[in-house]
């Protein structure tokens, strides 16, 4: 960063040298300033995509908030109901934390406490609802999802006048078909094997025209901004899971320790761009300045294992579980509860 600033200070020099325009000086202003964070922007893309992709698999396959291997033969238990479970899936520190970018234009912007967290690891939160029920022959299906609407995260983000303006939603859906090999008995563990698929997306745009301004350029607060009306950081991912899962649990009165294997085939992709705009409104880039985009993802077999214990307390029953991703090495928690009748 420090070579882009000692660059930018010799062109505004350079600039005011020319006898044209005030017009053409500022475009010719923003264009090479642009071509110059190319590099620094391209870094900090490239790393961010590279963090986010590494989680995407198993943050979309786990979190179902069921560890029994079976529903049961009691009466009214054909079904469940979900409610809110929470999980979370930990990778290593953030490689973008490494970048000068982010030390120069996000880091002031994030809470101290966050930035703590985030040198030690990478923690990826989720919310889901889950669904279950018995179908004909042996079969059960288990769906869980959970939708963040764009109009929920404008709100909150109007609501954090000391943060960038951001937007963004969220959507995750899972399915799970799955057949009881083996019946829970006073003999025997309950078994089951089950096929599968997850998708999950995120969207999310932050307004960085205001760092950019006030940290590189060292533009006074409440001037007019320059050389740029506009810009963007956004980041949209992607990912489609699919494959098998086999569950092992035993009901012990009230506490249903399981074991739980699945081995899925997921394919990623993540895509970054910071659009910098000379005339445009935020969340509105027309005509982009520059474009500096990135992206990643991969397609890989995965082996998750998971394990933990259900509680039932009669219809009320609560979950809580730990995965662990034998390739990567992430793990990751969720606890929930649900109405099973």
């Amino acid at each position: 960063m420090k070579k882009l600033l000692t660059f930018v200070l010799i062109l505004f020099v350079f600039c005011g040298t020319l006898s044209v325009s005030a017009d053409d000086v500022d475009f010719s202003v923003v264009k090479l300033i642009a071509g110059a964070m190319q590099a620094d922007f391209g870094d900090f893309l490239d790393k961010i995509g590279s963090d986010v992709d590494n989680v995407l698999i198993q943050h979309a396959v786990t979190g179902y908030n069921i560890g029994q291997a079976e529903f049961g033969d009691e009466a009214f238990s054909d079904f469940y109901i979900g409610l809110p479970a929470v999980g979370l899936t930990v990778a290593p520190p953030l490689q973008v934390l490494e970048t000068d970018l982010y030390e120069t234009l996000f880091k002031n912007s994030v809470p101290e406490s966050v930035n703590n967290i985030l040198e030690k690891a990478f923690p990826v939160p989720s919310v889901r609802l889950n669904f279950g029920m018995k179908l004909p022959a042996n079969l059960e299906v288990l769906v869980n999802g959970m939708w963040f609407p764009e109009l929920l995260t404008g709100v909150i983000s109007e609501n954090m006048n000391d943060y960038p303006d951001f937007n963004g939603s969220f959507f995750n859906l899972g399915a799970l078909l799955r057949y009881v090999l083996i019946k829970d008995s006073e003999f025997t563990p309950g078994l089951s094997i089950g096929a599968g698929a997850s998708f999950g997306y995120l969207g999310f745009v932050m307004d960085i025209e205001k760092s950019l301004n006030q940290t590189i350029y060292n533009t006074p607060e409440g001037a007019a901004p320059y050389p740029f009306k506009g810009a963007n950081f956004e980041l949209d991912t992607s990912v489609i899971a699919f494959g098998i899962n086999v569950t092992i649990s035993k009901e012990l009165s009230f506490f249903c320790p399981y074991f739980n294997i699945g081995a899925w085939y997921g394919i990623t992709n993540v895509e970054s761009h910071v659009l910098m705009m000379k005339d445009s409104e935020p969340y509105a880039p027309e005509d982009p300045t520059l474009e500096i985009a990135s992206q990643t993802g991969h397609s890989d077999l995965e082996i998750v294992l998971s394990s933990g214990f259900d509680l039932l307390f009669g219809p009320f029953v609560i979950n809580i579980a730990g995965d662990y991703n034998l390739g990567s090495g992430f793990w990751g928690v969720n606890i929930g509860s649900r109405i099973q009748p």
